[in-house]
């Protein structure tokens, strides 16, 4: 998870860098929009038009006491994964907005907010996305069924059918096709190895692509909020086909490790040889993860390009005093004039 995360930050900063070093020696046509982010939009809907904004540190501090409070006090257990994504959602909000009298508030208000206020927007609707998507199902069944320890890690919310729906099947049918003789059952994948022995693997819930597919999801619609100031056809189609990508990409890595033990074998524990099941679990899964992710935003830039977060003004042709003028600043259309042209008329338009 904080793998994805790295890399999803690093994405945008050299897209940022990049696109300012492109701004400086291209001349374009376009001119800077004056709509407001979505991101900003969506935060100012959240405080109650801006009245929580000079808070939001005391909600963040409070956030992270709850969560090490639940954690130590009652539960009695350690940090888990889904804990991170609270308490780094909680030093967020700490850092968004502090008061002038912390240490950070005038670093933040004096250099950060200038020179990176897309990031921390995408930062804390990120990780506030993560929440919403992964933590709270997983603490509210938890509260539900009264099994509160593990919430941590998920295990009790993705265990069972759901592994068995998004992974075990389709994996177990792709297996088949390759000719690898296999039976599934839940979370467990029986199959029998070149050698005729037989192996068995347990798809724990994280191998089961829902926390990438969460990180994907929260970090594609953070980039897009934190970035344009609507919501087009074209970025639709990008979460579609990224989604379905990042799923088939699971897959396709749960399948290489399993044929690696089909023809290789399962491997010692300790120090699994190379390219066997383990070994391949333990290096080549994540390869595959870092892989998709790096080729998936290189495709997002390029396939948004043409859709920045400037938008070209059309020009709007008319015809007074039989002379055909653009507005003020703006590009002609093309010379099918006659076809489109505005009469301006006395308070009249035809």
């Amino acid at each position: 998870m904080l793998i994805g995360i790295i890399l999803v930050l690093a994405g945008l900063e050299a897209r940022r860098k990049a696109k300012t070093s492109k701004e400086t020696v291209a001349k374009t046509d376009r001119v800077k929009s004056t709509a407001p982010r979505l991101s900003n939009r969506l935060i100012q809907k959240l405080t109650i038009n801006g009245r929580l904004l000079p808070h939001l540190w005391i909600i963040g501090l409070l956030i992270i006491v709850a969560d090490f409070t639940l954690n130590f006090f009652i539960q009695k257990s350690e940090i888990g994964g889904n804990d991170l994504i609270v308490i780094f959602f909680g030093i967020a909000l700490i850092f968004y907005n502090p008061p002038e009298w912390m240490a950070i508030g005038p670093y933040v208000a004096n250099w950060i907010k200038k020179k990176y206020p897309r990031e921390m927007d995408f930062m804390v609707v990120f990780l506030g996305l993560l929440i919403l998507i992964l933590v709270i199902p997983i603490y509210a069944q938890a509260l539900w069924t009264g099994h509160t320890q593990g919430a941590q890690s998920g295990e009790l919310y993705f265990e069972g059918d759901m592994v068995f729906v998004l992974l075990t099947a389709p994996l177990s049918g792709i297996l088949s096709v390759l000719g690898v003789a296999n039976t599934a059952s839940g979370a467990l994948l029986t199959f029998w190895m070149a050698d005729g022995g037989k192996a068995e693997v347990g798809i724990a819930a994280t191998c089961a692509g829902i926390y990438s597919f969460g990180i994907f999801l929260s970090a594609f619609i953070a980039f897009v909020l934190s970035e344009y100031s609507r919501f087009t056809r074209r970025i639709g189609i990008l979460l579609v086909v990224g989604s379905a990508m990042t799923y088939l990409a699971n897959l396709l890595r749960m399948t290489l490790i399993v044929l690696a033990g089909y023809y290789n074998g399962v491997g010692a524990g300790d120090n699994p040889a190379p390219f066997t099941l383990l070994w391949t679990h333990e290096y080549a899964g994540e390869l595959i993860f870092i892989s998709w992710v790096a080729v998936f935003w290189w495709i997002a830039f390029k396939y948004l390009a043409s859709e920045p977060e400037t938008e070209l003004k059309k020009a709007r042709p008319v015809k007074i005093d039989n002379k055909i003028e653009t507005a003020p600043g703006e590009p002609a259309e093309d010379n099918n004039w006659k076809n489109k042209v505005v009469e301006l008329r006395k308070g009249k338009t035809a």
